[in-house]
């Protein structure tokens, strides 16, 4: 067995005592500050409504934001040999429905099902710049609807899969001209009652912008603050930027890449005010990294009521066991 798959042991790592040290006051969360780490304040938000957003004028092609590992000679090498080695088939026989199940043992059931947003549909509904592929599909939940993102293109759908609404998030998080909005996340928060969505936007020298919104409801068409957490020029893209939320912080991370997207700089987790972003008021925010010893951080979604903002990563990185 490879060293990195023995050191995987297949258990992410968790890193949650990294961002439960963030108090719910603004003021607490200055005075704690350690060395390195300062307490800063986003640029104010802008409001919208979703029910107004139309379709965008002028909207830019769609430009395709390629994969980026960790480190690509390592990736490459990894790949190589993977398609070196033997094959594993798995042989199964019978259906699921044919295993035998414990007493007690319950079953899925599909209640109801629709198709969602198709690539044609996104490009007749809100341009050529949603010609994107492959798709980059996030779905949640609310009490009354489900909001659905893929690539640049957000809509609203009943639960009986009527579609409510379609928008197009180039226009809702205000992206620049000759950036292109991707990665995009969404989630219902129900302790607040509240929707966020997450996303970066990048140009061709991939300078780029990393944003969050916030609902000021429980209804996804109504209105939301949309907040530009961070950015540069300096052709650094923050790839992928993830989104987990607890009682009182709202976590971005992502992958930060310099030199115009050619070379890995570490992993940049930003913590921010969750009250603050409610209330749509510039947010107190904490930020760390970059950070080189981790890679692809994925902030957890609270489903009970905690302080603590938990990070999970994948350990098994060939990358770290390359000498």
């Amino acid at each position: 067995m490879p060293r990195w798959l023995r050191l995987a042991r297949y258990l992410p790592l968790l890193v949650g005592l990294l961002l439960s040290s963030i108090p719910p006051a603004r003021a607490a969360l200055a005075a704690i500050s350690p060395p390195g780490v300062a307490v800063t304040r986003t640029p104010d938000p802008t409001t919208l409504r979703v029910a107004d957003l139309g379709l965008m004028a002028g909207a830019p092609s769609a430009v395709m934001l390629p994969f980026h590992p960790r480190d690509a000679a390592t990736y490459a090498r990894e790949k190589a040999r993977a398609g070196r080695g033997p094959v594993l088939t798995v042989a199964t026989q019978g259906h699921a429905a044919d295993l035998p199940r414990a007493p007690g043992d319950s079953t899925e059931q599909v209640v109801v099902g629709f198709p969602g947003m198709s690539y044609s549909q996104q490009i007749s509904l809100l341009g050529g710049d949603q010609a994107t592929e492959p798709p980059d599909i996030q779905i949640a939940a609310g009490p009354a609807s489900l909001v659905m993102v893929v690539n640049a293109s957000g809509s609203v759908w009943t639960k009986s899969g009527t579609l409510t609404k379609s928008f197009d998030l180039n226009g809702f998080f205000g992206v620049p001209a000759g950036y292109y909005f991707g990665d995009p996340r969404v989630f219902y928060d129900a302790p607040s009652g509240r929707w966020f969505i997450s996303g970066l936007s990048f140009d061709l020298r991939f300078d780029s912008q990393a944003y969050v919104a916030t609902s000021t409801s429980s209804d996804p068409t109504g209105t939301w603050h949309v907040f530009t957490v961070a950015s540069n020029t300096i052709r650094t893209l923050y790839d992928q930027p993830k989104l987990g939320v607890s009682d009182d912080k709202v976590v971005l991370s992502w992958s930060s890449y310099g030199n115009g997207a050619s070379s890995y700089l570490g992993q940049e987790t930003w913590v921010l005010q969750k009250s603050d972003l409610l209330a749509g008021h510039t947010a107190a925010t904490k930020t760390f990294g970059p950070d080189v010893s981790h890679f692809g951080l994925v902030p957890a979604q609270a489903l009970s009521s905690t302080t603590t903002a938990y990070a999970v990563y994948n350990n098994a990185d060939p990358a770290l066991s390359q000498n």
